[in-house]
């Protein structure tokens, strides 16, 4: 990241980037998706697909927390570094990439099961 500015932009897009990405592997199992922005309550029926520790978990409150704080920002707000967005961005191209190589495999393994 080359800029050191609009990490507040960039936070609401990495959270809403990580929830539709969660809510994506409920939509395609057929479950109703919870009407939640809270990434760790999201990731809960998926834990078995993204395994995630301690510090994931803590990742992901920060990210929620991305949502709130800049759609209703309040006195003690403040910009997120640049390093703490860096480590979400790794976060979230993580989760990304293993939610789309999830449903690739359940969709293989559909078309397999049809023939």
């Amino acid at each position: 990241m080359k800029l050191k500015h609009y990490t507040d932009a960039i936070s609401i897009e990495l959270q809403q980037a990580i929830e539709k990405s969660l809510k994506a592997l409920y939509a395609y199992n057929g479950i109703k998706i919870p009407k939640t922005h809270d990434l760790n309550e999201l990731l809960f029926g998926y834990k078995d697909i993204l395994s995630m520790d301690k510090d994931t978990e803590e990742l992901l409150d920060i990210a929620s927390n991305y949502y709130s704080d800049q759609r209703y920002p309040n006195p003690g707000y403040s910009m997120p570094d640049q390093p703490e967005i860096n480590s979400v961005l790794k976060l979230a191209g993580k989760i990304m990439d293993t939610v789309k190589i999830y449903i690739l495999k359940e969709q293989d393994t559909d078309t397999k099961s049809k023939k």
